[in-house]
């Protein structure tokens, strides 16, 4: 059902037609429209609609047999046809469901399954993450000098298949602090333990 006034139905085919049988609703009442011609005993087994221009059916057609995939342009309804067939093509379609208007499915209850649009090749991507942290911490008592440096280091690596994009930090580089000032700090320090030691003497 499309709207309260508009919908379709589909099903068996009568032996003495040879047509599966379509009918549509206009809010009053049912009415026959054409359907392909499945031979005696073949039928549409389900109906899609993704506009009122638009709608497929799929079922079974008893001379040959083969499958059926019909499709209403807006005006009547065809038979759609397939890729060359393999013997798993010759069985009858159940359902089939439209995700858009070029994307859609339908199924058997053999176990064979059937899409309809385009083919997607899914992408690859690799993203490689490297982190280095460096810590420094500097200590000083009256009369002596102690430095103390750690370090401690983290890499982190996640990786799939195709490209890669790096990211590091260099060694030596303290975050939030320029070498510069770590140096000119420690210079410091020194030059005033050397101004403490040389007035203790005087």
């Amino acid at each position: 059902m499309l709207s309260p006034t508009n919908g379709w139905a589909v099903g068996f085919a009568p032996a003495a037609v040879g047509q599966a049988t379509i009918i549509h609703w206009d809010g009053s009442q049912w009415t026959s429209v054409p359907g392909p011609s499945v031979g005696a005993g073949g039928y549409l087994s389900s109906v899609y609609m993704t506009s009122a221009a638009d709608g497929w059916a799929v079922g079974l057609n008893t001379a040959g047999p083969k499958s059926l995939i019909v499709h209403w342009d807006g005006i009547t309804w065809n038979v759609v046809a397939t890729l060359p067939l393999p013997p798993t093509m010759a069985v009858p379609l159940n359902s089939v469901f439209m995700v858009g208007p070029l994307d859609g499915w339908t199924v058997s209850h053999q176990g064979l399954i059937l899409h309809y649009g385009p083919e997607s090749v899914p992408g690859t991507t690799t993203s490689t993450t490297t982190s280095t942290t460096t810590s420094t911490t500097s200590t000083t008592t009256t009369g002596t000098s102690t430095i103390i440096i750690s370090s401690t280091t983290t890499t982190l690596t996640s990786s799939t298949t195709g490209t890669s994009a790096t990211t590091s930090m260099g060694p030596g580089a303290i975050p939030g602090f320029p070498m510069e000032s770590i140096l000119a700090g420690l210079l410091g320090g020194l030059i005033a333990l050397t101004v403490i030691r040389r007035r203790r003497r005087l």
